[in-house]
Order: C-alpha cells, then sequence, then structure tokens
C-alpha cells in the first residue's frame, strides 16, 4: 500500500524537503535490480509435449512458467513472489520481480504500488515520482497514486503541477486527504481562501484530526482573521491527538 499524502500542519509543515527527480525511473531501477533470467528446460519427449502441464520449463524472477499462462498472469504471480521477498526483507530480489512484473504488464496496479511504497521507505523519492507519473499515464484517476505524486510535488516545490493532478479527481472522488493536500497546495500558493475552503471540507469529513485544524487557523491568521483562527486552535487541543510541537504551537497562540 501505498503511505498517503498527510496535510499541512503549520507554515513550516506546509514546506517539507524536496526529492530530487531522475530522467526514468523505470529505466535507472532497471540497471540497479537483479537481471531477470529465462532459460529453456530440456525437451521433453514428443508424447509429453502434447499434454496441458508439460513442454518447456522456463524461469522469470525465480518462479516457473508455463506457455499456457497469459502475461497478465504471470505478472501476478512475480508481484505474489515479490510481495513474499519484500516481507523476508530481500529488497534487491523483490524490486527485480517487480521490474519484470511491469515490464510484462505496465497497468498492474499491485506491483507499481509496491515498487513505489519501497522507493518512498529508502528515501528515492525521484524514483517514486517517475513511477507514479508512468502509471497515471495509464490509470490516469488511480486516486492512490494521484496523492502520493501530488505531495511528491508538493514537497519538492512544483506547486501548479500538484494542484493540476488533484484538479483531475472528479468531486465525489476528493476525499479529507485530497481536501486537505489540496489545502497546503493552495496554502503554498498563498490562495488563502482555497486552502480555509478545502480545510474546512476535509475536516467536514473528519473533524477529530487536530492537524487540519492547526492548518486551517494558520491559513484563518494569514487572512487576518483572528477570532476563528483562535477557535480553531482550540478546536485542534480538544481533539487531543496533536504531536508535542504542534500543541505548543496551539498553546502559545492561545495564550491571553
Amino acid at each position: 500500500a501505498l503511505q498517503t499524502a498527510a496535510p499541512a500542519q503549520t507554515a513550516q509543515a506546509a514546506r517539507p524537503d524536496g526529492g530530487e527527480t531522475p530522467v526514468s525511473a523505470s529505466k535507472a531501477a532497471r540497471q540497479t535490480a537483479p537481471r531477470v533470467h529465462a532459460t529453456v528446460s530440456e525437451q521433453a519427449p514428443a508424447k509429453k509435449e502434447k499434454t496441458a502441464n508439460s513442454a518447456l520449463d522456463r524461469e522469470k524472477g525465480g518462479i516457473s512458467v508455463v506457455p499456457e499462462e497469459s502475461e497478465a498472469q504471470l505478472a501476478e504471480r512475480l508481484f505474489l513472489s515479490a510481495r513474499q521477498s519484500h516481507a523476508q526483507g530481500r529488497l534487491s530480489v523483490s524490486q527485480g520481480q517487480l521490474s519484470q512484473a511491469l515490464a510484462i504488464h505496465a497497468a498492474h496496479r499491485g506491483a507499481r504500488s509496491l515498487w513505489v511504497q519501497q522507493l518512498l521507505e529508502s528515501g528515492e523519492t525521484g524514483l517514486a515520482a517517475e513511477l507514479l507519473a508512468e502509471g497515471l499515464q495509464l490509470l490516469p484517476v488511480e486516486l492512490s497514486w494521484l496523492k502520493a505524486l501530488a505531495r511528491l510535488r508538493l514537497e519538492s516545490g512544483h506547486l501548479a503541477e500538484a494542484r493540476a493532478l488533484l484538479e483531475r479527481l472528479p468531486e465525489l472522488a476528493r476525499d479529507a486527504d485530497v481536501r486537505a493536500l489540496a489545502g497546503a497546495i493552495a496554502y503554498r500558493q498563498q490562495d488563502y481562501p482555497a486552502a480555509a475552503n478545502h480545510y474546512r471540507a476535509a475536516l467536514a469529513q473528519r473533524p477529530n484530526v487536530g492537524r487540519d485544524w492547526v492548518a486551517l487557523a494558520l491559513v484563518l491568521e494569514a487572512q487576518a482573521h483572528h477570532p476563528e483562527a483562535r477557535e480553531s486552535f482550540r478546536r485542534a487541543l480538544l481533539t487531543g491527538n496533536l504531536d508535542p510541537r504542534l500543541q505548543a504551537l496551539a498553546d502559545s497562540r492561545l495564550q491571553p
């Protein structure tokens, strides 16, 4: 599963570190992933070649393949093997299997999502962004990919691109995460009315998320709506789920 985009929490939280974007994730990743090979076993006797499960055996990504298997089925089995390798801590093996799965079936959601997850966990945000962008060319409104790529674009300062990605989504698909992320982007663009609207929409769906109340309060402060900002800081504290930094910020704003 992919990691979803967290909304802006404070003025500083809306400015996370960016990542470098390589020329091509698929190319770069395949250069570092283990080479996946295919071999042909010894020919079976003529009589056995005509049976359903005889014929030749090959290996792709460490799994055997039969001629009757479709590309989609092979990609799925490579993905399942990659997931098992990942669980066992064999990251390079897993990425080699994922590379092969996507070479066979580029639109495989599970394989692309798992590879992106691995890259994000290892801090390779540029490669992750390239894989997400390639995937969205095939599946333009894949929600988890759109959110993840929009967050990466926000973190790297590509605000217009981040905003355009989220605007692809129909209204019904804009969940609280999307709304909060859109609020963070609008805040960075100093579009404070839009940012406030997005955060309010997010809070209408999940009113107990303290960081969204803090983010809304900061937007209201930027608009010089100080009484409303204080109320938002107060609501943030009432949620009881602020991290120490945000709690200290809210406390300081509510001092007489």
